[in-house]
């Protein structure tokens, strides 16, 4: 039971990643789920959250009834690995783009989490922490050696962006991040794309 297992390990709630709606039999189910989980959950105080499309695929997306989001505290928005007007891994109009396309559908923005690749596409898929210490200048473009992913110039632009049009951001994931390791004689980690984050919002308080 979902709701007992938040409560034993006291979480703050749980996200449902229902991304493959395939019948009207599944949109059925996961719309009372949510409501399921909504009911519990607003009892105890804590978030339901559901994980969503770009909105790249819109016969994709279309299948994720806006009824759902009524029962929902945010929208984790899956804006990478895509490539709408551009060749690019999640560009930064590929980012506008996904929250545009939830915004038409009458989603306010404030519910809205718009999410950022730690990761490379193209010739490989690589994280951005290996890309950078093989060549620290990496973490200041999008491109290198045929690899595309979001730079830290790319991650303040998202970010700007975020805090007008949406609630907040997320990423897949934090362990493709830099950091300073144990025993490790390189500390990266003013190179974080979490820090970037964090100090361009703290920037424009």
């Amino acid at each position: 039971n979902i709701s007992d297992f938040i409560e034993e390990y006291e979480l703050d709630g749980v996200d449902i990643n229902w991304q493959a709606i395939n019948s009207e039999d599944e949109s059925d189910n996961l719309q009372q789920l949510l409501e399921a989980l909504y009911d519990e959950l607003k009892e105890q105080g804590k978030f339901l959250t559901m994980t969503a499309p770009s909105g790249e695929d819109e016969k994709d997306a279309n299948k994720i009834s806006t009824d759902n989001i009524q029962y929902v505290d945010f929208i984790n928005v899956l804006a990478f690995d895509s490539t709408n007007n551009d060749s690019l891994h999640s560009s930064v109009q590929d980012a506008q783009d996904a929250l545009s396309y939830w915004t038409e559908r009458c989603v306010v923005k404030n519910k809205l989490v718009l999410g950022v690749p730690f990761y490379s596409r193209g010739s490989a898929v690589q994280s951005y922490d290996y890309l950078i210490r093989d060549d620290i200048s990496y973490a200041c473009v999008d491109e290198s050696e045929r690899r595309d992913y979001n730079g830290i110039p790319t991650i303040i632009e998202k970010t700007n962006y975020a805090l007008i049009n949406a609630g907040g951001m997320m990423m897949r994931s934090l362990q493709q991040d830099s950091y300073k390791r144990d025993n490790d004689d390189t500390d990266l980690s003013e190179y974080s794309l979490l820090n970037v984050i964090n100090e361009t919002v703290l920037g424009n308080d």
